[in-house]
């Protein structure tokens, strides 16, 4: 989150979900190799998608990031090299 989310001063829904970034990468760059996302909600089920749509997917990294658990990382690792 932005730093002013620990003023309360963040607006609701204000577009860091990660699902629908990865579904719009994935169609215009499906040669990604590596994601880096900071201040980002990722869900398992993003994790997952981002998993299946970049097939070359070797890196990703997370800073400050929330809302994923160890199996949505589990799918990733399982793929990446």
């Amino acid at each position: 989150k932005p730093r002013f989310a620990d003023f309360n001063l963040m607006p609701p829904d204000w577009g860091a979900q990660f699902a629908p970034w990865v579904a719009a990468t994935a169609r215009a760059y499906p040669w990604l190799e590596k994601v880096s996302l900071k201040r980002m909600f990722e869900s398992d089920d993003a994790l997952a998608l981002l998993d299946v749509s970049l097939p070359g997917f070797k890196e990703l990294v997370f800073l400050c990031c929330e809302r994923f658990g160890t199996s949505g990382v589990a799918v990733v690792a399982n793929k990446c090299r």
